[in-house]
């Protein structure tokens, strides 16, 4: 009785099988093969560039068109010392910076509910256009330090919430219209 049942068993599982690899078996075309006209071949559509910036290092290129009569470099010196008192006396952020013909640099430790996070800006002009670089070093105070360094490995996804607020803050600090900045 039980050479009957496993012989039975394995008859239907043989069926099951057989019916299974018929059903799902590759199917071939039943028309004759004939040539297919051949197709220009297409062209890739290019990759985005990889960017350069990440969460430690921003850099941003804006246009900019030089102003014809561009402010003096007293003038220039005068406006950034009014922005870095306000900064101090407004926020208590302590700030250094310094501005030359075509260059302004800023540096300063921001205090953040995590931790300390020391940033330095460049700007600097090259024609029509402001290269704009934001460097920032979590302090080791810094209770997001380990997160932070893991994700400065990785490119910044400009889409991000994070890299559209930065792009704002500069668009805005360097005076030029919103959208004439774009990441690098």
């Amino acid at each position: 009785m039980v050479f009957e049942d496993s012989l039975y068993a394995s008859i239907l599982f043989a069926g099951i099988g057989g019916f299974l690899y018929w059903h799902f078996r590759p199917k071939t075309p039943d028309v004759p093969v004939t040539a297919q006209p051949q197709q220009p071949p297409t062209t890739p559509t290019p990759a985005k560039p990889k960017l350069t910036s990440n969460y430690s290092r921003l850099i941003l290129v804006c246009d900019s068109p030089k102003p014809p009569k561009p402010p003096s470099l007293a003038k220039r010196k005068a406006d950034l010392a009014e922005r870095l008192d306000i900064a101090e006396k407004v926020f208590g952020q302590t700030l250094e910076g310094n501005v030359t013909d075509n260059e302004l640099t800023l540096s300063g430790t921001l205090n953040t509910p995590t931790g300390p996070v020391k940033q330095d800006w460049l700007v600097k002009r090259s024609g029509d256009q402001l290269y704009v670089s934001i460097t920032n070093e979590v302090g080791a105070g810094n209770a997001l330090g380990f997160i932070f360094g893991l994700a400065s490995l990785a490119p910044l996804d400009p889409d991000e919430d994070f890299a559209k607020q930065m792009k704002e803050k500069v668009e805005h600090f360097v005076q030029v219209e919103l959208g004439k900045c774009k990441f690098v």
